[in-house]
């Protein structure tokens, strides 16, 4: 069975194999392990159709995280991976919130029906909001084909 001791020092005898730790800084590196192992991570990747056209609009609203910046609000169809009771894949829509440049770059390059990745955090204004999802990344991935539409 492997305990925290083992596998740190397993870590510590890789490090020191690579040269990349020395014997007089073992305990002060096995430390630094610890720590980095309590390290938290809010990151969601989405991949889905755009629901609608995007629009650009202005924030004054406390709400929104950014005061008075452009923002725009990407809503994303992804079907999920397995088929209902009906034998028919259910369709989850998400909408997610950017900000800027990101937001603008989106509204001129993507129309609905385009497929984007959005790269993001979940976060929260404050104790009684909703969660909300925030683009840091899009990545335009294709666009409809003209049969499509």
């Amino acid at each position: 069975m492997l305990t925290k001791d083992v596998v740190c020092n397993y870590i510590f005898h890789y490090l020191l194999l690579f040269g990349n730790i020395s014997n007089q800084g073992r305990f002060w590196n096995l430390s630094k392990i610890y720590e980095r192992r309590e390290m938290m991570l809010n990151q969601m990747i989405l991949v889905g159709r755009l629901t609608c056209d995007i629009t650009i609009e202005k924030s004054e609203d406390k709400d929104v995280p950014k005061e008075n910046k452009k923002y725009a609000v990407i809503s994303l169809a992804i079907p999920r991976s397995f088929k209902n009771s009906d034998g028919v894949y259910d369709t989850d829509f998400i909408d997610c919130y950017a900000f800027d440049s990101i937001a603008v770059n989106t509204s001129e390059y993507c129309k609905k029906g385009d497929i984007v990745g959005v790269k993001g955090r979940i976060q929260r204004i404050d104790r009684t909001s909703e969660l909300q999802l925030i683009a840091e990344k899009v990545t335009f991935l294709s666009s409809k084909k003209p049969e499509e539409e």
